[in-house]
């Protein structure tokens, strides 16, 4: 699909809860796809 993106999030937090309290890092990794995706560049 265009304009999409996915973050693996699995390691981050509790197993058993598939929403991660580290919001912060989740967001991290968003920004990191879309700044790769952007600027074709790996980060």
């Amino acid at each position: 699909m265009k304009n999409t993106g996915m973050a693996v999030t699995l390691d981050i937090g509790n197993p058993k809860n598939i929403h991660p309290a580290n919001k912060q890092e989740v967001g991290q990794r968003l920004v990191g796809a879309w700044l790769c995706d952007m600027s074709m560049q790996k980060i």
